[in-house]
């Protein structure tokens, strides 16, 4: 009896042990499998363009996509899967994006996404196919939004003096490259996100043409190609001269009388200049006005004017008026853009200096090395002496609040306010 009760002991420990080998055979198999699929993942995305990185972080509770990238200022992203909207998010004002999708298991997922710019205008849409995996984060990052492209009308002609204007927003600080059949042009989007081309109408031969847009960062990644525009180009056909009037005995007539008036009318002249001063006060008077206008942003071309806002803060003159008072949106997005390209731009030198082994002497530098160095200090350096320091900053907060028009009259005078 206790011979047989051994016996059985040692199949019960026998089959225990095969059990716990095949477990432990399954669980390897499993992990490397998952290592496998997920190190294919992260160097072949088939359906994401190829400078688009992916990673994957384990060890979470939930299942997420984190799509990461660049849109237009304050532009709303939405995403689809499956013809229905699963989310949305929104830039903020230097463009970027981070949105968490989060599903309830693992698997492959087609995922559109496009923008919607502060003009209403969309861009074209982006389609990424990626898998997730259970309990884990799938990481999409330096997603490029395209630009969004518009045109000032759909039809033009070949007129030399007639202005095409191609215009749309696009993330801040991008090189935009627009292509219409064999031409192409290429400009900076400002720190808003704005950008326009123009081209005049004789650069396109007659008939239907279109246009698209492009934009790349710095570190060159190449946004996909924006939406397709289509535009007429009909003959120009200059306007017929009107025919010179042949004079009436009547208008003859009137014409020798009118000459008499204006014989007459020389005797008054000394008259008349004893009034020049009164008339050069009504002239000041007008000039004031017209500076207001200017101002206020109801101006005209019937004064000229120059504006003397340093440069460097143009670009935040949203309506034009040569001035960015304090306390308002232009001036708060003036200060926050320097100080993040300051903050970047001292981050950027410290580890320029530290990767070329150079002690942060410039004479070490290279030309190509100091070019490379000017470019990102230019970034913040509003005096041109190759720093971004406190100075650079009380320059910005003087131009700021502070206006500076000059006026130009035919008289040749000139007001400063």
């Amino acid at each position: 009896m206790l011979t047989n009760s051994i016996q059985a002991l040692k199949y019960v420990v026998l089959s225990l042990s095969i059990i716990n080998t095949f477990l432990l055979s399954v669980l390897f198999t499993t992990s490397f499998l998952l290592t496998l699929f997920s190190t294919l993942i992260t160097i072949s995305p088939t359906s994401i363009h190829a400078q688009t990185p992916i990673t994957v972080s384990l060890d979470i509770s939930d299942t997420i996509l984190r799509i990461q990238g660049y849109a237009s200022p304050y532009a709303n992203i939405t995403f689809i899967e499956n013809e229905a909207v699963i989310g949305t998010t929104q830039a903020n004002v230097y463009g970027e994006f981070n949105k968490n999708i989060t599903y309830e298991s693992e698997g492959i997922h087609t995922v559109s996404f496009y923008s919607t710019d502060q003009n209403s205008s969309t861009s074209s849409t982006i389609t990424i196919t990626v898998a997730v995996y259970t309990h884990a984060v799938t990481t999409i990052e330096d997603i490029l939004i395209p630009p969004t492209i518009d045109i000032d009308n759909p039809i033009h002609t070949t007129n030399s003096e007639e202005i095409i204007t191609f215009s749309g927003q696009a993330t801040p600080n991008t090189t935009i490259t627009l292509i219409s059949g064999g031409l192409s042009k290429q400009t900076q989007t400002l720190v808003t996100g704005n950008w326009k081309i123009t081209f005049t109408g004789d650069q396109f031969t007659i008939g239907t043409h279109t246009a698209i847009t492009k934009t790349q960062k710095l570190n060159g990644t190449l946004s996909e190609n924006s939406k397709t525009i289509t535009f007429k180009i009909n003959e120009y056909i200059p306007p017929e001269p009107e025919p010179t009037p042949i004079p009436t005995p009547e208008e003859t007539t009137e014409t020798s009388k009118s000459k008499s008036d204006e014989t007459k009318g020389n005797d008054d002249e000394d008259k008349k200049e004893d009034n020049t001063e009164n008339k050069d006060t009504n002239i000041v008077s007008k000039i004031i006005t017209k500076i207001n206008e200017i101002i206020n942003g109801n101006g005209n071309s019937e004064i000229e004017y120059s504006c003397n806002l340093h440069p460097y803060l143009k670009n935040f003159d949203y309506n034009g008026n040569c001035f960015i008072p304090h306390r308002t949106e232009e001036f708060v997005n003036t200060v926050t853009y320097w100080t993040k390209n300051w903050r970047e731009t001292t981050t950027a030198i410290k580890g320029f200096f530290a990767n070329i082994n150079a002690g942060e002497n410039l004479d070490n530098l290279s030309p190509n090395e100091k070019q490379k160095l000017e470019k990102e200090i230019k970034r913040c350096d509003l005096d041109n002496d190759n720093l971004c320091t406190l100075k650079d900053f009380s320059i910005l907060l003087y131009y700021t609040n502070n206006i500076e028009v000059t006026v130009q009259t035919d008289k040749s005078q000139d007001i400063r306010n």
